[in-house]
């Protein structure tokens, strides 16, 4: 029982991860596409997934997600936009996801989609915008809210 106990000792003090630098956060870092498609700003949450397939010789599948959050006065205001697009396949499909949360005493938040499908194509766009604060003056004083 020593024997197996010292191994593991021995084991964990040569693994790499024991003498690694503690990570530099001031240093910018490379986000991966999840996480490009994940937007957090204070107390505001956005997430847009597009999704297209075609199957088949001469297909074509496209996707594109954008999303904006900013903060004006007490207010938090998020809008995010995914599209996709599938052609020229029977098999063309597409879907478009979207997330928001906020925490806040005053949250409002809207979705809308549009989807058009045919037997050879496939298009969706879907939306969502959120709206949050803590102070409900806030939405007074803003004006163009």
């Amino acid at each position: 029982m020593k024997t197996i106990k010292l191994f593991y000792l021995i084991l964990v003090l040569s693994s790499p991860c024991a003498w690694s630098e503690p990570a530099d956060t001031n240093k910018p870092i490379i986000l991966t596409d999840i996480q490009m498609d994940t937007v957090t700003a204070g107390r505001l949450k956005l997430s847009v997934t597009a999704l297209a397939s075609a199957v088949g010789p001469d297909t074509v599948a496209d996707t594109d997600t954008h999303i904006s959050v900013f903060k004006r006065g007490d207010v938090e205001i998020g809008y995010g936009v995914g599209k996709a697009f599938a052609c020229c396949g029977p098999d063309s499909d597409t879907a478009v996801l979207t997330e928001g949360s906020a925490d806040g005493r005053i949250v409002f938040t809207r979705k809308s989609a549009f989807v058009n499908d045919t037997p050879q194509s496939s298009y969706t766009e879907g939306t969502i915008s959120v709206l949050s604060t803590n102070n409900p003056e806030a939405l007074i004083r803003e004006k163009g809210l």
